[in-house]
């Protein structure tokens, strides 16, 4: 009995992982980097386009808030700092990518930062449903990402409420050059955020596509837990 237990034991602490990865591109075109198009599903239309808190995707859900401080900075409390009845998340198909509107009007629905105020940004809160790694956001950031005008915060979370900046402390929003920003992460996370922290009078912009990996056992590591369920199975036998 007590080593069929060390087995079952073993092949649970020993199972590994392997990465389920994806890009999906939001604006319509499977031209990046092999990713995949994808139409979200919203609770109405704009024409094709989906609007909804939130935009529901095939492996993730997609919502949108608006900031009473600037996000250009390390980290913020979701329950305390933003206004999730403010804002809807929004799909430009075909165009540009994900960005936000109004709550009772479709209107400028890039993603903005300096919303009628310095401190209000506008930003997307993505749920996996499970833990995963974000490598890679795509921006379309009014096509003046090269220029340094348009800048952007990635925060990632694990309960939903306290966002921490892929980027460390202080002033770190990032100016997309080249149309993507990398995470540098390497754990995994449920919870991301994408913000608009450009200065005043500076573009917005689209989150055009994103890349992450979804941690999924791989066929070895099932057989070896089932060897050992198979093992404490026997051994309950033999002890009857």
């Amino acid at each position: 009995m007590k080593f069929a237990q060390l087995l079952l034991a073993i092949t649970i602490s020993t199972a590994t992982l392997a990465a389920n990865a994806g890009i999906v591109s939001f604006d319509g075109a499977d031209k990046i980097d092999a990713g995949s198009a994808e139409t979200g599903t919203g609770q109405s239309l704009n024409g094709t386009e989906p609007v909804g808190d939130p935009i529901t995707f095939t492996d993730f859900t997609v919502s949108a808030g608006l900031s009473s401080t600037n996000l250009a900075f390390s980290s913020f409390n979701r329950g305390t700092q933003i206004d999730d009845g403010s804002r809807r998340a929004y799909q430009d198909w075909g165009h540009a990518g994900l960005g936000a509107v109004g709550a009772d009007t479709i209107s400028s629905d890039n993603l903005d930062a300096n919303v009628g105020s310095v401190n209000n940004d506008e930003v997307l809160f993505f749920d996996f449903g499970s833990d995963v790694t974000l490598s890679k956001v795509w921006f379309n950031g009014g096509h003046q990402e090269d220029s340094g005008a348009a800048h952007f915060n990635i925060f990632y979370s694990d309960d939903n409420i306290t966002y921490t900046s892929v980027f460390g402390g202080g002033a770190s929003h990032q100016n997309p050059a080249g149309d993507f920003l990398l995470t540098g992460l390497s754990d995994t996370y449920r919870y991301f955020a994408v913000a608009s922290t450009g200065t005043s009078g500076s573009p917005g912009g689209y989150v055009e596509a994103i890349d992450f990996a979804q941690e999924v056992p791989t066929p070895g590591s099932l057989a070896l837990f089932g060897l050992g369920l198979a093992g404490l199975g026997l051994a309950r036998r033999k002890q009857k």
